[in-house]
């Protein structure tokens, strides 16, 4: 399965384990070079200017890291979104939405399961609407609870569907 094939081999029972000292080194070896493929993947995800991910955590939230690709989407830089206040990001999320954002927000911290996909309409630093796909995941960053949000933009996919349906 994807999650075995994701699991990091407990390194401490590698060590006490009965094998010798050469067995024990290939395993971590092993470990190592899956390591150095996961950061490679990673490293892809974050700076793939399609691909917009965020990692937040804390009441009210705050980010702690940001892709290349959400820079370029949302139009504000790295270091702005890393010090956004509770209102910078309300006003990244259409006032009719906010209250429901903030909500799920919340929930997923604590752990409540809510479901991972939804669409959300967002504001850009210049004003302009964005309708996208949110994907939202629990995960633990830093020994912290932290949600990743990964967001697709569906607006250039809703005016190419709109071009094609008029031509």
């Amino acid at each position: 399965s994807i999650r075995n094939f994701m699991d990091l081999k407990d390194i401490d029972s590698i060590i006490s384990s009965d094998k010798t000292p050469e067995e024990k080194i290939e395993i971590l070896k092993g470990e190592i070079a899956r390591l150095k493929g996961f950061e490679n993947i990673v490293k892809g995800f974050l700076v793939h200017e399609n691909i917009c991910i965020a990692v937040l955590q804390n009441i009210p939230p705050k980010a702690v890291f940001v892709n290349r690709g959400m820079e370029i989407l949302m139009g504000y830089s790295m270091d702005e979104i890393l010090n956004f206040t509770r209102s910078d990001f309300e006003n990244l999320i259409v006032p009719e939405m906010r209250e429901e954002f903030f909500q799920r927000y919340y929930k997923r911290l604590k752990g409540e399961s809510l479901q991972n996909s939804y669409e959300l309409k967002m504001v850009r630093k210049d004003g302009r609407l964005l309708s996208v796909q949110a994907f939202v995941y629990l995960v633990e960053y830093n020994s912290e609870p932290s949600i990743v949000i990964t967001i697709v933009d569906m607006t250039k996919m809703s005016e190419t569907e709109k071009a094609l349906r008029s031509s």
